[in-house]
């Protein structure tokens, strides 16, 4: 993903804000910026194993902790379309243009990130392997979706309370069947990210010039 193109989708972002807030005078989704913010961590992250030698090391095992920890972000904007509704003032359809922005761009971010690592694991790992991690990586990050949306949980909750992280983890790993939400969640945004980053991957070797 350019910085030219995601420049434009966040100035895009931004009035759409800027004019939500002028008119309205509430601060009412200006919590969008945050959380594309936090997308971008991830994206960032991946940046570095563009360029990465194709090797293992600790530098690389801690980038690749780190943005798995940062990844459900870049999904979990899809989420915050659980807060749109009439509103005085400002029509529906306005919100949800608003927000639609914001999950594109925060999706494509993740997109991008994923296209990056999968990149630099295909270096190290067979292509059919890293296919496998990525998918991997997608089932964890619909779980990370879950955490953060239904229990409030964040991706530096692993530092700031991690004994909680791990019982509710542990609980719903034992018990299953308790947790079928859970599971839901998981499996639901697992299948469709990784639709998203196939057909992502699709378009962008599409994209790329021919060599004669």
């Amino acid at each position: 993903m350019k910085y030219t193109s995601l420049i434009l989708l966040l100035a895009c972002m931004l009035v759409l804000l800027g004019v939500r807030v002028a008119l309205s005078e509430t601060v009412t989704y200006v919590f969008l910026i945050w959380n594309v913010f936090l997308a971008f961590v991830p994206y960032y992250l991946s940046n570095f194993f563009v360029q990465a030698l194709p090797k293992i090391s600790f530098k690389t095992t801690l980038l690749f902790i780190a943005w798995l920890l940062f990844l459900p972000n870049s999904f979990y904007v899809i989420t915050d379309f659980v807060h749109l509704k009439e509103r005085v003032v400002i029509p529906i359809w306005y919100d949800a243009m608003l927000l639609f922005t914001a999950t594109f761009t925060s999706l494509l971010l993740g997109l991008s990130s994923l296209i990056n690592v999968e990149m630099y694991l295909q270096k190290i790992v067979t292509k059919q392997m890293s296919y496998i991690i990525i998918i991997g990586c997608l089932f964890l990050s619909g779980f990370g979706v879950y955490l953060g949306r239904f229990l409030r949980f964040n991706s530096w909750d692993v530092l700031q309370q991690p004994s909680v992280l791990v019982i509710e983890i542990y609980d719903r790993c034992v018990n299953p069947l308790q947790h079928l939400r859970t599971w839901s969640v998981a499996i639901v945004f697992t299948f469709f990210t990784a639709c998203c980053w196939l057909i992502f991957k699709n378009f962008k070797h599409r994209s790329q010039p021919t060599v004669k």
